[in-house]
């Protein structure tokens, strides 16, 4: 995680002691869920190795809204606003991730004004992707189009994710994911 941070920030040698002493890392489980559709995130969780989904219940079913992979951040907009996740995030394969509580990344914002500016930086970062897969999905184009994005964007997990977990990302039905995945050379 400070490789991320530094990758975004200049820090000094007081600052990079004073996050090291802050970041905790855990395991989870394949099939563990490390945060529940209205709960708070009180972490801000990053992916050291493994696969989270992202999801939310709609109407009896499991919709996957993203997914985070190797040197990603996951949920961000509850950690930051903190209000309730709507959604769940679950381990699609034993995923190890360092995280930092929210009271302590307050406290480092405190301590090194400056470094408010990682925070900037990294909700700038996600909105973006954000807006990318707002794009992908509510822009009418062709689920051809749509499953293309996705390799392109997630080469290294389509092998990894059920196809019907893709599928409900992408929109689509699981034959059309079907369909599309077999006319494909990817």
């Amino acid at each position: 995680m400070i490789e991320f941070i530094k990758k975004i920030t200049v820090l000094s040698n007081e600052q990079e002691k004073a996050i090291n002493q802050v970041i905790k890392s855990s395991l989870v489980l394949k099939g563990d869920i490390l945060l529940s559709e209205g709960s708070m995130c009180k972490a801000l969780y990053w992916v050291n190795t493994g696969l989270l989904r992202h999801y939310h219940n709609y109407d009896g079913d499991q919709l996957t809204t993203c997914f985070s992979i190797e040197n990603d951040l996951a949920n961000i907009t509850s950690f930051f606003t903190g209000k309730e996740s709507k959604e769940t995030i679950e381990a699609i394969e034993d995923t190890t991730i360092s995280f930092i509580l929210h009271d302590d990344l307050l406290n480092l914002y405190k301590k090194f004004p400056g470094f408010e500016k990682f925070g900037r930086l990294i909700a700038e970062r996600e909105i973006y992707k954000i807006e990318e897969l707002f794009h992908l999905l509510y822009t009418p184009i062709s689920a051809h189009l749509r499953f293309k994005y996705f390799t392109e964007q997630y080469p290294s997990i389509i092998n990894r994710v059920p196809q019907h977990q893709i599928a409900s990302f992408l929109r689509m039905n699981q034959s059309t994911y079907s369909r599309i995945r077999a006319g494909l050379k990817y």
